[in-house]
Formats: C-alpha cells, structure tokens, sequence
C-alpha cells in the first residue's frame, strides 16, 4: 500500500507540471514559435527520447475529469522542441487503452544549478500545442482533455544522472530565485529509449 501512495504522489507531482499550465478545452492549438538554444550551454545530453516507469494510476480531476488511469509519460526533447505523451487506460489495471494526449512546445535550455546535483538543465518551454485522441485503438472513446493554454510558458529543471537516465524537478511551491522547481523527489526518473 506504502508503494502504492508513493507513486500516486509521482504520478501527481509529474502531471502538475503539466496540468499546472492552467486550464483549456479539448482539441489542439498551434503556434510555430522555434527558439535556438541560447548561451552556449550544451544540452545535448538530456536530447533524445525517454520514458518513466509505467505505473497505473488514477490521473488529476484537472486533466480529463479524472475519468482515466495513467501508466506511464513519454519525453522528446531536442535542441528547440519537446514532446510530452501521456498514455490513458479505461481501467485501474490499465489494460483497456482509452489513448494518448500529447503536449507539444518550443523549448530554451540554459544551465542550471540546484544544491547537491551535478548536470542540471533548465528549460522554459513555451507549449505550442495540446491534443487528445483515442490513439487508434478502435474503442471510439473520445478523450475531453484540458491542457495548457496556447500558447503558455513553463519552467522545469532536469538533471541528467547519466546516459540513460534524467530526474525532473517537480512543479511545487520550492523554487528558485528565478521561478525554477528545485525539489527532485528520488522516483521522478526518465530512463532513455
């Protein structure tokens, strides 16, 4: 049970980075917004695509009515561009796939430095579109999302553990001095794909 709550409140504290955008209707946006990565910071190291563990959990009341379970999120990041997918199941065992919403932004990198962490990216992601589907599965079922307004603009911190492996700092009332989440809870991991 202990196991259980702990990744309730991951799961949690990775969707409030997200859903903490504010509200929105279902559907997409678009805004072509392209930024250069700036200041000579390399980031290539946190590029690629990564996934967390895949745990089923109830996702927020703030997304989709907190009608769907959650069992896992996927990340691309490149040098000016993100991609966050959250995969959606029908059930608390997630085995009956409701689908996907995508979030998609523009993306600045410059270095980061929280105490204790060695390899720390900031990012400020304007996002520039949000979708939900039904991710082809065939069950007819059309997801009512709510995503970030767009376009909005978030803050994230990430360490980069090594090759395979990045943290994320979670969006909560710990920050720093320039509006950066600073508190790295110990599960909130990506491992490289």
């Amino acid at each position: 049970m202990m196991q259980r709550a702990k990744y309730v409140a991951l799961a949690l504290a990775t969707t409030g980075a997200l859903s903490g955008c504010g509200g929105g209707g279902s559907g997409s946006g678009n805004n072509d917004v392209v930024t250069p990565l700036g200041g000579g910071f390399d980031a290539s190291g946190f590029y690629g695509d990564w996934k967390t563990a895949t745990i089923c959990v109830l996702e927020p009341s703030s997304w989709n009515g907190g009608k769907y379970y959650m069992n896992g999120i996927s990340i691309n990041h490149t040098a000016n561009s993100t991609q966050w997918k959250i995969y959606l199941f029908n059930d608390s065992k997630c085995t009956s796939k409701a689908g996907v919403t995508t979030y998609s932004g523009a993306l600045k990198w410059s270095q980061g430095s929280v105490a204790g962490r060695n390899n720390v990216a900031r990012q400020e992601i304007t996002w520039t579109r949000f979708i939900s589907n039904n991710d082809g599965t065939g069950t007819g079922i059309s997801l009512v999302g709510s995503g970030p307004p767009i376009p909005s603009t978030e803050k994230l911190i990430f360490e980069l553990v090594d090759a395979k492996t990045i943290c994320q700092a979670i969006n909560t009332t710990t920050k720093d001095s320039d509006g950066y989440p600073n508190n790295f809870p110990s599960s909130l991991c990506y491992s490289r794909l």
